[in-house]
């Protein structure tokens, strides 16, 4: 059997997509990473399809269009990362075969580990956001406080020199 049969019949394009990072919803719907896509407009299972583009094809031709690769170097990355040992592979020796594994697992290893500190910069980056949202309303309470008092009072006040020199901040 070749590989690309073996590939074919373990694996589809819509698991391949997704372990790659693409977002699929629900329906099977997803935005098409091989133009501008701002709605979903690729239906993805076994295979996949743009309604826009008409990029299409299997979980093969998904990755080789999506790393530039030969479908035969698509279809042994998919092999790599998902970890598959191929019949085609029948004539490695079980040193080779386990060498093959432990790379294997060390890169899915490191792959769960760049995740976690994605998801840690993300929560990080949400924290700050927060933050900078109860600034702008401490800035706009502060403004509405000194709208209404006398200029000579709002000229002294340090409060109000460095509310003018933190808004712009925040705001950017």
């Amino acid at each position: 059997m070749s590989i690309f049969t073996e590939v074919k019949e373990r694996i589809t394009a819509r698991e391949v997509a997704e372990f790659y990072g693409l977002k699929v919803g629900k329906k099977g719907l997803a935005c098409c990473p091989f133009h501008n896509d701002k709605h979903p407009s690729m239906k993805i299972d076994k295979f996949y399809y743009c309604f826009a583009c008409g990029a299409k094809g299997d979980a093969i031709n998904y990755v080789a269009d999506m790393y530039g690769l030969t479908p035969y170097e698509g279809a042994r990355k998919i092999a790599d990362d998902f970890h598959m040992i191929l019949e085609a592979d029948a004539d490695i020796d079980e040193e080779t075969r386990k060498k093959v594994l432990e790379t294997a697992r060390k890169k899915e290893a490191e792959k769960k580990r760049i995740i976690r500190i994605q998801n840690q910069f993300r929560e990080w980056c949400n924290q700050r956001i927060e933050e900078l949202k109860c600034s702008m309303q401490v800035i706009e309470a502060a403004k509405q406080f000194f709208r209404n008092k006398p200029p000579e009072i709002i000229l002294e006040s340090n409060d109000f020199a460095i509310l003018l020199h933190s808004e712009p901040i925040v705001n950017y």
